[in-house]
């Protein structure tokens, strides 16, 4: 991977976007978006579209009525969460918009200037993915901004938390485009929270004698990347931020869950390339971003290229 120009900054959140369908699911999205809006001190954005099926179903009366409940329903949880303390010093800024929901967020991402997505996953699997899609695969379709998927087995934030501080950061790279793009948030992200930054790559079976043909290529590549990652994360006295690698040869998703759970990662952190989020790759149970997103015991962080 050849050394990409990328600047020694801390990551900048300015405006965070949690989207919600005022579920128990997206209830623990909005847990971590509260943590990364302080952490940042971001404007956090909560946002619940009301479908615009409802428009050909039930008639612009029933649609009304929706959105009305639906803002209720949001100011009973902020002020729930205002009695509690856990918005002590959050700018959050609740929202309810009408009509297809990855049409809206993607205009209101724009329209704010949106730095960070955060939405939660049931981790639907079998025939009820296949035919309804993923709600946060659509919205990773559509917009141009990373991405924050709290899956179900996904725990609390872990941000600040003393508790989770010897638990890395797993990047999955494939040493692409796409991979680079997601480059800056990695470091980022060890850098400050001064945890080690674990870089994965998968090889899938298929492709393992292709691997051995190019293994001095591929051992180049790999200690180019360490070595650039090791450069933009700074070994001083104070920090814990390192980067290391692990080599996987199975199947791509496979391999990153497996390594996620055995590694204890606290986030996965991968790039995707803008054409794999096809109409059909989004209901596609077995693709890896998807099964990713579902099946991991923690968040997952996607960058698209």
């Amino acid at each position: 991977m050849a050394r990409t120009g990328i600047p020694l900054k801390p990551l900048e959140l300015k405006s965070i976007l949690v989207a919600t369908d005022l579920t128990e699911s997206a209830d623990k999205a909005l847990q971590h978006g509260i943590a990364i809006a302080h952490h940042y001190h971001a404007v956090l954005y909560v946002v619940h579209v009301v479908s615009s099926i409802g428009f050909t179903i039930a008639g612009p009366n029933a649609v009304q009525l929706a959105a009305e409940a639906s803002e209720r329903d949001i100011d009973d949880l902020i002020t729930q969460l205002t009695k509690s303390g856990k918005l002590l010093g959050v700018d959050l800024r609740p929202i309810v918009l009408r009509g297809n929901i990855d049409e809206q967020i993607d205009s209101f991402v724009r329209g704010h200037r949106i730095d960070l997505i955060v939405v939660g996953t049931r981790g639907r699997q079998g025939l009820a993915r296949l035919f309804f899609g993923s709600i946060a695969q659509l919205i990773s379709k559509c917009c141009c901004c990373p991405v924050l998927t709290v899956g179900p087995h996904a725990p609390g934030p872990w941000l600040d938390n003393p508790v989770d501080l010897r638990r890395p950061l797993l990047f999955a790279t494939a040493f692409n485009k796409a991979s680079a793009k997601a480059i800056p948030y990695a470091v980022s992200l060890a850098n400050d929270f001064k945890r080690q930054l674990l870089m994965l790559h998968v090889v899938p079976p298929h492709r393992t004698h292709f691997l051995r043909k190019r293994r001095s290529s591929q051992d180049d590549n790999e200690s180019s990347a360490i070595e650039h990652l090791n450069a933009l994360i700074p070994s001083d006295g104070t920090s814990r931020g390192t980067a290391a690698s692990l080599i996987e040869s199975c199947d791509p998703a496979d391999g990153i869950l497996r390594a996620a759970t055995r590694v204890h990662a606290v986030t996965i952190i991968m790039g995707s390339h803008r054409d794999s989020f096809s109409d059909l790759g989004i209901r596609i149970p077995w693709s890896i971003t998807n099964r990713v997103n579902c099946e991991a015991m923690c968040p997952v962080l996607t960058v698209r290229g």
